[in-house]
């Protein structure tokens, strides 16, 4: 969006061999998988409010504006997947956020329920 945040999420995986976004309502998800091609949540979801129609894209960055990259995307695809039919599982994520620039860091995702200490 004009004027707004562009927060970065850092994954684990430095050479991903999947990646999949998934917008569901307001929300976007992704999973990342390494070369056994096992898909993980590396984060919590994210809120995204678009309105139809709205573009995805992928970017690359080297974090140097003196370098240049070099980066080649295959068998990319998009595809609509079915409603799940299942029960939908809270994830609970830790995390810790650089403030400038805004990077969210997962520290620890987990199929459960967590807060903070009271």
């Amino acid at each position: 969006m004009t004027g707004g945040n562009d927060p970065d999420v850092e994954i684990n995986v430095s050479v991903p061999h999947t990646v999949k976004l998934e917008k569901r309502g307001d929300f976007f998800y992704t999973f990342v998988s390494g070369k056994d091609g096992k898909l993980s949540m590396p984060r919590a979801s994210t809120k995204l409010v678009l309105k139809e129609p709205f573009y995805v894209g992928i970017r690359v960055s080297a974090h140097d504006e003196k370098a240049v990259e070099k980066a080649v995307f295959a068998n990319v695809k998009l595809e609509k997947v079915p409603l799940s039919t299942g029960s939908p599982v809270l994830y609970s994520a830790l995390e810790t956020v650089n403030v400038l620039p805004l990077i969210a860091m997962s520290n620890t995702l987990c199929p459960t329920h967590i807060e903070a200490p009271n």
